[in-house]
């Protein structure tokens, strides 16, 4: 006897292309993200950079709400 044409398990096959597409698409988005915090990181220690002028932003302004306080105190 053999088995019906039914039984060649070619679902097992898509399902497995369709695993292994997934998971070269998540191993591709993984290199992306690292090449992006790579980027990103260099970029933040450059002196002049957003991380900088924001800091630098935030650091004024408390300087300012510190001397606004000390008046009003």
């Amino acid at each position: 006897m053999s088995a019906p044409s039914t039984m060649k398990m070619d679902h097992f096959r898509s399902n497995l292309k369709k695993e292994r597409l997934l998971e070269d698409r998540y191993m591709e988005i993984d290199r992306q993200n690292r090449v992006l915090l790579k980027r990103m990181s260099e970029a933040m220690r450059k002196p002049g950079s957003p991380r900088h002028l924001v800091m630098g932003f935030w650091a004024e302004m408390g300087q300012a709400a510190g001397a606004q306080t000390r008046q009003l105190g």
